[in-house]
């Protein structure tokens, strides 16, 4: 019997003990998190914009004295925002970016009805150029698809929702070259959909993982798919995906990070036995590893070759948690390893859990946001039980009370989107991810005045561009463009 879904029964508990809202939790579990954005939310959109408005041409509207326009700020300023309303309408979701050729900065972000395209070459005036709505029509819940996810390989952007429909995918030269305007209608170059039946039909899937140095697109998320796991997609041909293999271990992949790894163990860089994955024999060969995040624990698989992929390690942190003694209770009452990202020299694992600090039975309501990582000098470490031991798990106590969600790590920094506690960057020295050290050096507060565990505010952020805009999706108010002013830099 498969266990209850450990995310399912804390949302359904905290939405219950809404009592003013019973309506939205019979409606469908799966929109639970719009229920808690619109009473944990603080929507100033609209100063927001009147603060925009105000601002010299260019320039937005820095962070001054703590605040940008309406919203708490610390060397984060506010360049744009996008209302939800002008994306599509209902509750925002995932996002992310594209850069072309010659420069144009492209972000992508989901809603319940749509994927929005936007154009944020210049990120003080943002402007949506097409809309992609949900495959095989709307829905009839208020919020339509609430789970929506997309990424990029060659210049194509592939994108799914648990909702169902297949993979979208969309030409963006094509997009970017011909703007279809605030309300024009993307039509993508194909919604694949796999095989007619079985475990390839592919239908809605909650994640998508991109590496484009392989060519791969990674399904994930939905249990009713491959057990849970991950079917892999190669996209040399974004037009004519292909299947080509998949990965099942019983447990559900909530999301993953897939990539060439180039971090200090040489069993798996220089020295692999298997497949050159980035075929550049002068640095001896190198695996392609996905560091899954599968609810209570973290897997480490190498899928270097398709057919025939593996598990090297299992990070069991639940019995190194930092926000309490865990109990036999994990799998109900919260713990959630929901996403991470390695460090720059793939050294370290940083990760968020999007249930502890809700899980009052470790205290964590009072310890607030916590931040984890886990140092990987050594892939293949593992004690009697076959998990990992080959460092402990370490973690951060942030300032706030906030659930944390999506992290990226560009450089030195970490960039988390925490939910009512908006964009925080931290910095961290690895010397001091040793030692248990992580730096905030900025933040920007979506939701100001607002500081609780749930789930309203910041989604995702996307900080990968390179002319240092900074995309921010919320689930209440838009999309934002936002510009970091690392201390560091400042003579």
């Amino acid at each position: 019997m498969r266990r209850p879904n450990a995310k399912l029964v804390a949302l359904l508990a905290v939405a219950v003990a809404w009592t003013t809202v019973p309506n939205y939790v019979s409606e469908s579990t799966r929109d639970i998190k719009t229920v808690m954005s619109r009473h944990l939310a603080d929507d100033v959109s609209a100063e927001a914009l009147v603060a925009l408005e105000a601002a010299a041409p260019g320039v937005g509207v820095p962070c001054t004295a703590g605040f940008a326009g309406p919203y708490t700020c610390e060397n984060v300023d506010l360049e744009g925002l996008v209302p939800l309303a002008q994306l599509g309408g209902a509750a925002g979701n995932d996002s992310w970016g594209w850069t072309s050729a010659d420069g144009q900065d492209i972000a992508m972000m989901g809603t319940g009805r749509n994927v929005a395209f936007v154009d944020v070459t210049d990120p003080t005036t943002p402007t949506v150029i097409g809309l992609l709505p949900t495959p095989d029509g709307d829905t009839t819940e208020a919020d339509g698809a609430i789970w929506r996810d997309m990424k990029v390989v060659n210049d194509h952007a592939f994108i799914v929702s648990e909702r169902g429909g297949g993979v979208q995918v969309v030409d963006l030269n094509a997009l970017a070259a011909n703007p279809l305007g605030p309300t024009g209608i993307v039509e993508p170059v194909t919604t694949y959909k796999g095989l007619p039946s079985g475990v390839y039909h592919l239908d809605g899937f909650h994640n998508i993982v991109a590496n484009d140095e392989t060519d791969t697109i990674y399904l994930v998320g939905v249990d009713s798919h491959n057990q849970g796991g991950m079917i892999f997609l190669d996209v040399a041909d974004p037009a004519k995906p292909t299947i080509a293999g998949r990965f099942s271990h019983g447990l559900t992949i909530h999301d993953a990070q897939c990539t060439i790894y180039r971090g200090p163990d040489a069993d798996y860089n220089g020295n692999y036995a298997g497949p050159d994955m980035d075929g550049d024999a002068d640095n001896g060969s190198q695996a392609e590893l996905c560091f899954t995040f599968d609810e209570d624990e973290i897997n480490i698989v190498d899928v270097s070759d398709k057919k025939n992929p593996t598990v090297v390690n299992t990070i069991d942190y639940t019995a190194l948690n930092g926000a309490g003694t865990p109990g036999a209770d994990n799998a109900v009452t919260g713990f959630y390893a929901h996403q991470g990202w390695l460090t720059q020299h793939h050294d370290f694992l940083i990760f968020n859990d999007e249930l502890d600090e809700l899980n009052t039975r470790v205290g964590a309501l009072t310890g607030g946001t916590t931040t984890y990582w886990v140092e990987l000098a050594d892939l293949d470490a593992k004690d009697d039980d076959g998990r990992f031991n080959g460092a402990p798990v370490q973690h951060h106590k942030h300032d706030t009370l906030a659930t944390d969600h999506n992290l990226y790590v560009k450089g030195d920094l970490i960039f988390e989107a925490n939910y009512t506690a908006g964009l925080r960057v931290l910095r961290y020295p690895e010397e001091g991810l040793r030692n248990g050290e992580l730096t905030e050096v900025g933040f920007f507060d979506v939701d100001p005045g607002v500081d609780s565990a749930g789930f309203a505010g910041a989604w995702n952020v996307y900080p990968f561009f390179e002319s240092g805009t900074i995309l921010v999706s919320s689930l209440d108010e838009g999309l934002y463009t936002l510009r970091f002013n690392d201390p560091a830099e400042v003579s």
